[in-house]
């Protein structure tokens, strides 16, 4: 319960801003790099052209493993072909899930090397890190995320994070504080 009050003040902080004229912000994230709100953005069909693109995913695929029951997910982050197999992929910087476009009552967890690989492939060439902390029903994963947003907002930094927090039926919501602060001499 604490660590919820934490981070409502974080958020509260965040809003009302500091005395050296920051601009602050609080956004849906809609742009590529923050694709995590599913059922307001369209999903990215992922090209595996190389060999070791194709070889990362063809392990994930295999190294998968079948969750019991039907589920009901929302709409995927991104879709990927592989031979004659489609595939809806959700994924995160610690997990991964999978769906064949065939049978969309399943879903796949992928062991934790492939989303290493994975989440390393969906975010190559993007340059800056957003720090997530994932609030579940039963706890706050990533405090640490937390710590990093508030030190540097301290430090008058950039400072970006990514507030998940899942629904009762396995919705994932995302929220992007964001403080940018002018630089005037």
């Amino acid at each position: 319960m604490k660590k919820i009050i934490i981070i409502l003040c974080v958020i509260s902080f965040a809003l009302v801003g500091c005395s050296q004229e920051p601009i602050s912000q609080i956004s849906e994230p809609t742009t590529e790099q923050n694709i995590e709100t599913y059922s307001n953005t369209k999903m990215n069909n992922l090209e595996l052209k190389k060999t070791e693109e194709v070889e990362i995913f063809k392990k994930a695929v295999n190294e998968s493993k079948k969750e019991p029951g039907i589920v009901n997910m929302t709409n995927a982050q991104y879709q990927f072909v592989l031979g004659e197999e489609s595939f809806f992929l959700w994924i995160a910087e610690e997990a991964g899930t999978i769906m064949n476009t065939k049978d969309t009552h399943t879903i796949y967890t992928l062991s934790s090397s492939s989303v290493k690989e994975v989440y390393k492939f969906i975010n190559k060439g993007r340059s800056e890190k957003i720090e997530e902390v994932v609030y579940g029903h039963i706890d706050i994963q990533n405090i640490e995320g937390l710590d990093n947003f508030i030190k540097n907002v301290e430090n008058q930094n950039e400072a970006k994070l990514n507030y998940i927090q899942y629904g009762t039926e396995g919705q994932r919501g995302v929220r992007t504080l964001s403080k940018l602060f002018n630089n005037r001499a």
